[in-house]
């Protein structure tokens, strides 16, 4: 089973949030902090890792598919 990582990144408390999913948090987080790549988080400047979860490709797909039936 392959595992993945929903997570919300802040620029504050209250402020400007973003969403991702990975399967690599730590390098996914690196790659926000460090700005490598243009976008959203580089322009508002949110780096800081507010809630993460861990998950298993096989249960979220067996859960989206019950939901669909």
């Amino acid at each position: 089973m392959k595992q993945f990582y929903v997570y919300i990144l802040c620029d504050r408390p209250y402020g400007y949030l973003y969403t991702g999913v990975t399967s690599n948090l730590v390098q996914r987080i690196h790659q926000h902090k460090s700005k490598v790549m243009a976008g959203h988080t580089q322009q508002k400047n949110i780096g800081h890792l507010d809630r993460k979860e861990n998950q298993e490709m096989e249960a979220s797909m067996e859960v989206q598919s019950n939901r669909t039936q």
